[in-house]
């Protein structure tokens, strides 16, 4: 048991008051001349017993509504655990394999601590699945609503682990952070002829990742499977009105075509012959006439408004579930299309998917770490789970001062006090 603001425990010196007034409050019995005090004795009914028994009761309850006020906001703390404190260690994938560790890991196992994965609901490490990127911060604000009394993290301290904003570190957790070793690896091989392949080599370590690309016969690249290049096809339909912005999109795609880790078959068809749409990957609707509602591509349509200042491509909000719909707000000029980087906006839309499955690919093997000095703020730690705000001791003395003050009133009540 113990007290988080023991200081209000002056406030039991309050229990002078209802003892006080009780004292204050007793009547002189008045004094009735008899000729006989024969019956004296037997005079004490069963309702100057109660009388009695209400003005003792009364004064328990009214002390012991003072005792739970002070309890309250001194901050009682009860430990509920029978077993000793609840230790911790909590592992980051991979680590426990490293050497430096080894010795460190054994002999926490010897003090009672129970080993864990660093990963959302923190299982143990028999039955946890492979990682996705961490989150570091939200990680130790979960393992504060659990009552651990200390908690050793092992981490890699990945850059990519630190989201929002740096808190404060709690007092029963320990961190300790290792530096990853640089590594060169391939990311990924894709065919460019029956001879030759393009290999992104990925350099990584504790300070930067960054990429290299180069060509090599096919004979030499078999460190990594080799994959065809991804196709994406598209379809502009487009109408005498727009039909320079046809030519722009065109020239634009063109320009994307040329990288060389997939392949564009674009097509252009007039509105006139929009039946032979066939199933492309994107249509490009430059036309006024309304997109047929049939089309279950994505989709970017021109839809010109009046804000030059604005964006060249802005999201549809009535877009089909599993599509990607995008509304071209400019008319397709050639300083538009520079200004706006046209070029730069297609591709970035067009590879939308392959980006959130690079990021994913790149987030197990980045090894970019945060320097373990700018992992926490300077502010007042936040407090540790012995002491949460939400404990059970607090609820337990709010029921019951609820309950004395409802007797309290119902026993004043029929003392008239």
């Amino acid at each position: 048991m113990s007290f988080l603001n023991p200081i209000w425990l002056w406030g039991l010196t309050a229990l002078t008051i209802p003892i006080a007034i009780h004292m204050l409050s007793r009547k002189e019995s008045k004094v009735i001349r008899l000729g006989s005090l024969r019956h004296l004795e037997e005079a004490t009914t069963q309702q100057t017993l109660n009388l009695r028994l209400n003005e003792w009761m009364l004064l328990a309850l009214r002390s012991t509504i003072i005792i739970l006020l002070v309890l309250l906001v001194s901050g009682l703390r009860i430990s509920f655990s029978s077993s000793g404190p609840i230790k911790w260690l909590l592992i980051e994938r991979g680590i426990e394999n490293d050497q430096q560790f080894k010795s460190l890991i054994d002999s926490l196992k010897e003090k009672g601590f129970s080993m864990r994965r660093f990963a959302k609901s923190f299982p143990t490490l028999e039955n946890s699945r492979a990682d996705s990127v961490t989150d570091y911060w939200k990680l130790i604000a979960e393992l504060q609503s659990i009552k651990v009394d200390e908690a050793i993290v092992l981490s890699w301290n990945k850059l990519d682990g630190f989201h929002g904003k740096r808190i404060a570190k709690p007092d029963n957790i320990r961190w300790i952070a290792k530096s990853p070793e640089p590594s060169v690896s391939v990311f990924r091989k894709v065919k460019l002829s029956d001879d030759s392949v393009i290999v992104r080599n990925m350099h990584t370590g504790e300070s930067e990742t960054s990429f290299e690309n180069g060509v090599v016969a096919s004979t030499e690249a078999d460190a990594v499977k080799t994959s065809l290049r991804d196709t994406i096809t598209i379809t502009v339909v487009w109408d005498t009105k727009y039909k320079n912005d046809n030519n722009i999109v065109a020239a634009a795609l063109q320009a994307v075509a040329t990288n060389p880790w997939f392949t564009i078959i674009q097509k252009s068809v007039p509105v006139n012959q929009v039946s032979t749409i066939d199933d492309s990957d994107w249509i490009v609707w430059l036309a006024d006439e309304p997109k047929p509602a049939g089309i279950a591509s994505n989709v970017m349509t021109m839809n010109e408004n009046d804000n030059d200042n604005g964006d060249l491509f802005t999201r549809d909000v009535n877009c089909s579930p599993g599509n990607s719909c995008w509304i071209i707000a400019k008319r397709l000029r050639l300083e538009t299309a520079l200004n706006s980087q046209l070029t730069v906006a297609l591709y970035s839309i067009l590879t939308n998917d392959q980006h959130r499955q690079v990021k994913a690919e790149l987030a197990a093997i980045d090894k970019r770490a945060q320097p373990e000095m700018m992992n926490w703020s300077s502010e007042q730690p936040v407090l540790s789970t012995t002491t949460d705000m939400l404990n059970p001791a607090d609820a337990m003395i709010c029921s019951l001062l609820a309950i004395l003050l409802v007797c309290e009133r119902l026993v004043a009540f029929k003392r008239n006090q």
